[in-house]
């Protein structure tokens, strides 16, 4: 009897969904929200091979924000390698954008399942004089562990719930803090907001629908415009992230708990619409981003997901 139940345990566990951990995991795929080659700007990214008895190739893509053209590099990673390399020295300087990178069979060069990758960017702002970090979005392959992953031959990775985790149309910032304008009190909060369409093809056009929440559940609406990649301070974006019409509003006097001088919401980020250089359109395209807190302390933080 014990035998049958282990049996049967194994069986169910056989079919069960991949467990989803609160935290980045291991992918066949990431993408990375950010680069900067520019004057004054650092980038280093990281790709890490975490499987201890195989190698891996590794296809990885500069997108660059001008034109959405791509500059190729091609990694190959032993078991548990790290390579790490300065944004500059990937792609020409003066670019900026953002990056993506899949598995490989280091042997015929085609995509496959390999859901060990991890990786990692860090940011040096000479500008603002800041830095931050983010780890890259991981997408998990779905064609089983070592097997091809480009099921229409198309030698492109496909986010489309086929081949690999489809990309979300929708993301959820899950705070934002009042921002001022320039010049900034010491005090006063400037973030920047990254938008892009993950894998989109030259010339794609999107519109981004945002619902901004304050901290009492009041809601208001505003759209922003990106082709390919785009970084924007949030107050350029609407004057609904600003803490003076923030404390205008019927917020929550309370908050936040501890410094109730600050204003505070949440931002729910939709992609509503996306049209190519042909006239072609497609409605709810795959959007990603990236928020990043300049004043009065640096940061940045990845949106949760929510897929269709």
């Amino acid at each position: 009897m014990i035998t049958r139940f282990a049996l049967l345990a194994l069986t169910l566990l056989s079919f069960a969904p991949r467990a989803r951990a609160g935290g980045p995991e291991t992918a066949s795929l990431l993408v990375f929200p950010e680069f900067d080659n520019r004057a004054g700007q650092r980038t280093l990214l990281t790709i890490t091979n975490t499987d201890p008895t195989r190698s891996v190739r590794v296809h990885l893509l500069m997108v660059n924000a001008a034109n959405c053209l791509i500059t190729n590099r091609l990694i190959t990673l032993t078991p548990l390698d790290t390579y790490s390399a300065l944004g500059s020295f990937l792609a020409p300087t003066g670019q900026r954008g953002y990056a993506y990178a899949y598995a490989q069979n280091p042997t015929t060069g085609r995509a496959i399942d390999f859901d060990r990758l991890a990786g990692s960017a860090l940011r040096v702002d000479g500008t603002e004089g800041v830095d931050y970090s983010a780890p890259p979005f991981g997408f998990r392959a779905l064609t089983g562990d070592g097997a091809n992953t480009d099921l229409d031959g198309d030698f492109k990775p496909d986010l489309d719930g086929a081949e690999y985790e489809r990309s979300p149309n929708k993301i959820c910032i899950p705070r934002f803090f009042g921002q001022a304008g320039d010049p900034l009190p010491p005090d006063a909060f400037a973030s920047d907001l990254v938008l892009f369409q993950p894998l989109a093809g030259s010339g794609v056009t999107t519109t981004a629908g945002f619902l901004v929440f304050n901290d009492n559940e009041q809601i208001f609406s505003t759209e922003t415009v990106f082709t390919c990649w785009k970084r924007q301070r949030l107050l350029s974006i609407s004057g609904v992230f600003g803490r003076n019409f923030l404390k205008s509003t019927a917020h929550a006097a309370g908050e936040v708990a501890g410094q109730t001088g600050l204003e505070s919401g949440w931002i729910e980020i939709r992609g509503q619409n996306a049209t190519g250089p042909a006239g072609t359109s497609n409605g709810a395209p795959p959007i990603l981003g990236l928020l990043i807190d300049l004043r009065p302390n640096s940061g940045a933080d990845l949106p949760f997901m929510e897929r269709p």
